[in-house]
């Protein structure tokens, strides 16, 4: 009998080792490089907003005024997003509103204020003053204030009206409800 291992035994064991380390090493590879491609898509920064001086600051306000944001399904907004669908009924937060009008006062590089408010729908009138009051803090600034839009209805030109120093949209297609002409007939 021989006093060593068999060479049958050691070239299975040498084979298997070498199996099991090739194994380790894909795996922790695979690891590595996931690991390293999601830090870097989250330090990535695309969002980042350059703001370049003398710029005009563009409010496009589209949906309903609201106080609070609607209670929503993570998993229905998570699906929304993924498949790039736009909500049936958006929501503009007054506070959003009012923080970027105060931001844009203080900012040195926004030389004006442009208001498109044709996306704007349902808005009570304690937020549409509420803007307002914000609006003309803003004009304490000496920036200009103006609103664009092909027509208006009720809340539209309610904040167009009061605040804005130039208002370019063609008053002929004012949709208001209080504002209708009444015709009177006599025999």
């Amino acid at each position: 009998m021989s006093s060593g291992k068999s060479w049958t035994k050691s070239l299975f064991v040498g084979l298997w080792n070498a199996l099991n380390f090739s194994r380790k090493l894909f795996l922790n590879i695979i690891f590595i490089v996931i690991f390293l491609g999601l830090i870097s898509v989250l330090l990535k920064d695309d969002n980042k907003v350059t703001v370049p001086a003398n710029s005009a600051l563009v409010m496009k306000l589209v949906g309903d005024l609201v106080i609070e944001k609607e209670a929503v399904d993570p998993f229905t907004e998570f699906l929304e997003e993924a498949f790039e669908q736009k909500d049936d009924n958006p929501e503009i937060l007054l506070q959003d509103v009012l923080l970027t009008i105060e931001n844009a006062k203080q900012d040195r590089r926004i030389k004006a204020l442009v208001l498109d408010l044709h996306g704007l729908r349902k808005a009570g009138l304690d937020k549409l003053e509420q803007i307002a009051m914000a609006l003309e803090d803003f004009k304490e600034s000496e920036k200009p204030i103006y609103a664009i839009g092909d027509y208006y209805n009720q809340n539209q030109y309610y904040l167009a009206s009061r605040e804005v120093m130039d208002v370019s949209a063609c008053i002929s297609n004012l949709l208001s409800k209080n504002l209708k002409q009444k015709l009177t007939y006599s025999k």
